[in-house]
């Protein structure tokens, strides 16, 4: 019983130690969740209905004039895929649709294996479910689901 009020008493003293960051990592969250609702809808609208049965397409950025543009395009864009990633993660345990938001920087970041993963996460009831509930609100057509094609 002692143990269990050291360990009390530690988590107290480190909690008043560490205001500033308690109040740096509410500010984070806040961020997170406030970003995620204002840009998923709008990402997860974007989608083409059949984007998840159709074989695979990649956006070609050779259309750009310079090597370095195309460069900077392709890293921008994982860019804000591993941000949706990471607020995905963070939305598991606060509130928000973490696996949706994770689902959408994996869309937008490149990796092998990706468009397995993607089919594979879409084709969870829940997420796809979550995803035509967010399209519906916004008046677009829902998706596929990748099983029926």
């Amino acid at each position: 019983m002692a143990d269990y009020y050291e360990t009390i008493q530690f988590y107290e003293q480190w909690l008043s130690a560490n205001k500033p960051l308690l109040g740096v990592m509410g500010l984070v969250s806040f961020l997170t969740v406030l970003i995620s609702i204002l840009v998923l809808p709008v990402v997860i609208s974007r989608i083409h209905p059949a984007y998840f049965v159709q074989g695979r397409k990649r956006h070609d950025y050779s259309s750009a004039s310079h090597p370095v543009v195309r460069i900077l395009l392709l890293a921008i864009k994982n860019i804000v895929g591993i941000f949706f990633i990471g607020v995905g993660i963070a939305l598991l345990v606060l509130p928000g649709p973490g696996i949706v938001t994770m689902l959408a920087g994996i869309m937008l970041t490149r990796f092998p294996g990706k468009r397995a993963l993607e089919r594979w996460m879409i084709s969870l009831p829940g997420i796809l479910r979550s995803a035509n509930w967010i399209r519906r609100r916004r008046g677009v057509a829902p998706l596929l689901h990748p099983k029926s094609n």
